[in-house]
């Protein structure tokens, strides 16, 4: 925005702004239609009787928290300006045309002290910042500098404010799309084996996630490719949403008109998402769950606050609890836990030397938790005591580590969760015809195993498995020092690598069993070194004088294959499958019933343990292939 559009002193919030020609010698009024305003948002909802009447509550607010100023030298508000749905904006339109049906606006002159040279040398830097604030309805969002997310949550959580902030379900439900890039916090104990916080970017980052390395990390923020399907709406694109936060980005509108009808289609999404409407898939299968009942909670054990560095780093970052932040990072935090509950005294000062001690502990609130941080008679150093103090109470980024399991952070407490994430690669076929206790064919006199795959009464698995793939070129590896029982490369270069294990009974009772996967899965983690083009064919040409081999369903010299998979290229995509009918869908569905209805049996633990095993083994595989498949029986 240019300075020189930034005046008009003289209209208030009392009215709007005059729409006379201005004198000779007064500027002219800020051209609101020429606004390019960035798209970040903190979103409200209000939950009193009267939003339009409660909106000159928040307003009063936002002008109050625009005009402190904080940190920096001096703020100014020369411009200020409010609307309703039934007044029109030139080259804008009506707001009730929009969408809108209030429309508040502010400019804010801040002057800071430069940031490369120190305070008193005198050399400042002058801001000219734009905040607005909208409402539709019972929604509201508040775009700008000011308020901050922190002020906004003090404000709500100690007044009698009709507002609240967005459940962080929803914010996080309403943007369906590829993730790409997800900042993640974790609630596990501290340790220096496992990252605090991780950020992830890729084409698609739920499907880099595991559940028993990521099972304990929240969304702090995340980064999704968002397609709404309708070719004539304006939000699209990459959206940055904070659910804890209740914050939405986008890019630059390219006026206030795009603006505006951004905020109405965002306003259309949140009220879909808050009656469940359009539920996004879930970016994270975090296993923290939000605890509710404060008297489970006890045993703090630690004290800590982000490290600077890492709010610096993440969208939409706080100047003001960046610098509290920086403030506690050389203070030290000692925990004296107060048993059987969520309070403890924290024993603070710098490099050892005790300054005195401060309470901590979870309040609840209309919408969650707020750690109060109360001051003790225990001081013996006054000024830094007040320092540490007024940070810790300032600071939103403080976290409380409880034995309990239990974590405060961010207005809710959290705990682990130890369950089953379901997972998704499993698909079950068909076996009809064949035995699914016998993995190789019976050979006759003479003849290799080799030879008898997939010949006249070969019912086996192996015989399986070479008539479900009767396109492309298949190579069976089975024997001692095997890369897999056999290998499938279809005409799009795509490799997969097939693991066969018999199941232990053919009835219809049977259960879900463990034991039958955890040799062929291991089977299949050892064989991953061979998965380099390079050092896979140079295996498979020692052995391929004996090599079963087909293509298009008709047997070939095992060579044959072997040169088609010496043409794949490193882009090529390769998998890992798993083929054992042991898993029966009956019994799985069964099983994955109970356990989603939290009704315990033998078998839904059985499949606890097997999800959990081939999370593990997932991991193991994607390190080095595309991903991992299984294969059960319908």
């Amino acid at each position: 925005m240019r300075n020189q559009s930034i005046y008009n002193s003289r209209c208030l919030i009392s009215g709007a702004m005059d729409a006379s020609p201005a004198a000779a010698n007064e500027p002219t009024p800020l051209p609101l239609a020429e606004l390019t305003p960035q798209f970040s948002c903190t979103f409200l909802r209000h939950v009193g009787n009267d939003a339009a009447e409660s909106f000159d509550e928040l307003v009063r607010f936002v002008r109050e928290s625009a005009s402190a100023p904080g940190r920096a030298i001096s703020v100014a508000v020369p411009f200020e300006d409010r609307r309703t749905g039934d007044d029109v904006i030139d080259e804008v339109g009506p707001l009730a045309e929009l969408g809108i049906d209030d429309l508040h606006l502010l400019v804010r002159k801040v002057e800071r002290p430069a940031g490369w040279i120190p305070r008193e040398a005198g050399i400042n830097d002058l801001e000219n910042e734009l905040v607005l604030t909208v409402r539709r309805g019972d929604l509201i969002l508040i775009n700008g500098p000011a308020p901050t997310t922190s002020q906004l949550r003090k404000w709500i959580d100690k007044t009698l404010s009709p507002y609240r902030f967005l459940p962080p379900e929803v914010v996080a439900g309403t943007f369906p799309g590829d993730g790409r890039v997800l900042w993640l916090r974790g609630i596990h104990r501290r340790r220096t084996t496992k990252a605090d916080t991780k950020t992830l970017g890729g084409m698609r980052v739920q499907d880099t996630l595991n559940p028993v390395d990521d099972g304990t990390y929240v969304v702090s923020a995340a980064k999704v490719a968002y397609d709404p399907g309708d070719q004539n709406s304006v939000v699209r694109d990459q959206i940055t949403f904070s659910p804890t936060r209740s914050r939405i980005s986008w890019k630059r509108a390219g006026n206030l008109r795009v603006f505006l009808l951004a905020a109405a289609e965002i306003f259309d999404l949140l009220e879909k998402a808050q009656v469940g409407g359009n539920a996004a898939e879930p970016l994270s299968p975090s296993l923290a769950v939000v605890e509710t009942d404060l008297s489970k909670v006890r045993g703090a054990y630690e004290v800590s606050v982000i490290d600077p560095d890492v709010l610096l780093g993440a969208p939409d970052g706080d100047e003001d609890q960046v610098a509290h932040a920086e403030g506690l990072l050389d203070v030290v935090l000692e925990v004296r836990p107060t048993e059987n509950s969520a309070r403890a005294v924290v024993d603070v000062g710098y490099e050892g030397a005790k300054v005195g001690s401060i309470a901590v502990r979870p309040v609840p609130t209309r919408d969650g938790f707020i750690l109060k941080v109360s001051p003790t008679k225990d001081i013996t150093h006054a000024t830094d005591y007040q320092q540490i103090l007024t940070d810790m109470q300032a600071s939103t980024q403080l976290s409380v580590y409880y034995e309990s399991g239990h974590v405060y952070r961010d207005g809710r407490i959290l705990r682990d969760k130890v369950t089953s994430v379901p997972f998704r690669g499993v698909e079950f076929a068909d076996f009809t015809g064949f035995a699914i206790t016998s993995e190789k064919p019976k050979q006759h006199k003479g003849q290799s195993l080799h030879d008898a795959i997939a010949e006249p009464g070969d019912d086996s698995l192996f015989a399986w498995v070479a008539q479900r793939h009767t396109d492309g070129w298949l190579l069976c590896d089975d024997g001692a020092g095997e890369v897999a029982d056999f290998l499938h490369l279809d005409n799009n270069g795509v490799l997969n690598v097939i693991h066969v294990k018999a199941a232990g009974n053919s009835t219809e009772n049977r259960e879900i069993a463990v034991t039958h996967f955890e040799q062929v899965v291991s089977q299949a983690e050892k064989s991953l070194d061979y998965l380099d083009n390079t050092t896979l064919v140079d295996h498979l040409t020692t052995r391929s004088g004996t090599a079963a081999a087909w293509h298009n369903g008709n047997r070939v010299p095992a060579t044959t294959v072997i040169d088609q998979l010496r043409a794949r290229v490193a882009s090529d995509l390769t998998y890992v499958t798993i083929v054992q009918p042991h898993l029966y869908k009956p019994a799985y569905d069964a099983a994955r019933t109970a356990a989603d209805a939290n009704t315990p049996t033998t078998n839904s633990r059985r499949l606890a343990r097997l999800d959990n095993l081939f999370h593990t083994t997932r991991k193991s595989i994607i390190g080095r292939c595309d991903d991992l498949r299984i294969i059960g029986s319908t």
